[in-house]
């Protein structure tokens, strides 16, 4: 889609995990995932801004909800769950994208989970990035804004959690 849409970007072939420990080299050195570089400068002549892209984990939804948790990351975002295998163009991806920034979908308190929620009532689900901090800090967080999502929807809330990237999905059940 990006050669399409004459977008620079490059396929990095790698190992990955879901997060719950580090990516490691693939026996006999094969390599067992793929993901893209994209360069997401906005316009034409401006120097290049290269993120991680994962179309693979990020495919369309699963029936449950959609997440966009590993679209455009930096480099250190990328390395909790990817290890790329040896590869001729590595460019320096040092910022992220911020999806989650540019869509005002980062709650890094109460009140701002609580307008993200206020946004969503008419959604059937939404999904948000809440603080970082260790993984306890972040499941006491996301449950209680589960609760407020409850109160604030009058409904029963589903929901999903995707420690790594510090990202809640909720739906209305």
């Amino acid at each position: 889609m990006c050669d399409a849409a004459h977008v620079p970007c490059a396929v990095v072939s790698g190992w990955a995990t879901g997060g719950d420990r580090p990516p490691k080299r693939g026996r006999d050195g094969e390599t067992s995932h793929a993901w893209n570089l994209v360069d997401v400068s906005a316009e034409r002549g401006a120097p290049p801004r290269w993120v991680h892209v994962d179309a693979y984990w990020d495919a369309g939804c699963d029936g449950w909800t959609c997440s966009h948790a590993y679209l455009g990351l930096s480099d250190a975002e990328a390395t909790l769950t990817h290890l790329a295998a040896a590869v001729g163009f590595s460019p320096a991806c040092d910022v992220s994208a911020g999806y989650y920034d540019a869509f005002d979908l980062e709650a890094w308190d109460m009140g701002g989970a609580r307008a993200i929620l206020r946004r969503a009532r008419g959604a059937s689900s939404v999904e948000m990035r809440l603080p970082s901090g260790d993984e306890g800090e972040f499941r006491r967080f996301a449950h209680e804004v589960v609760k407020l999502a409850t109160k604030t929807w009058r409904h029963d809330v589903a929901y999903r959690l995707v420690p790594g990237r510090n990202v809640l999905l909720c739906r209305k059940r």
